[in-house]
């Protein structure tokens, strides 16, 4: 029902937001599709192939790091999992700020390089996380 409601708010919102209409019918095709300038080609490449992974890798540590931090520190609380999340959201506002006077090319080599280093970092937690679990029960089977 909230949903529907926040819905029905934002539709409305939408229509009743002034929209200018020209003078002039447009030439050429109802819709008009985007492009790059002659150039950029390259530029809007790199981004996508620094941006593409980078995303992906975010969707992996929210969907898997608050379980494994969870499961590290042995604790089912949930206000551990949203505080990882709420941490990493800070940083990546925090970096954006940080990283705004660097050169494009910088920002790119940056970002390549932290997606790969965040994403080893978390294949070692995955598997050092296997490890102490494994340890607990074997520790606990002992008991």
């Amino acid at each position: 029902m909230v949903e529907t409601v926040l819905l029905a708010t934002a539709v409305l919102a939408a229509l009743r937001m002034p929209v200018r209409r020209p003078a002039a019918p447009a030439e050429g095709a109802w819709i008009r599709v985007p492009g790059v300038p002659h150039g950029d080609g390259r530029r809007l490449a790199l981004g996508i192939a620094v941006f593409g992974p980078g995303i992906t890798a975010r969707s992996f540590v929210l969907s898997l790091g608050p379980s494994l931090l969870s499961g590290l520190l042995g604790t089912a609380d949930r206000i551990v999992a949203g505080s990882m999340a709420f941490v990493m959201f800070l940083t990546a506002t925090g970096v954006q700020f940080a990283v705004r006077r660097l050169s494009r090319g910088m920002i790119l080599i940056a970002g390549a390089v932290a997606t790969a280093l965040g994403m080893v970092a978390l294949a070692l937690a995955a598997v050092g996380g296997l490890t102490v679990v494994v340890s607990r029960r074997k520790v606990a089977d002992l008991a």
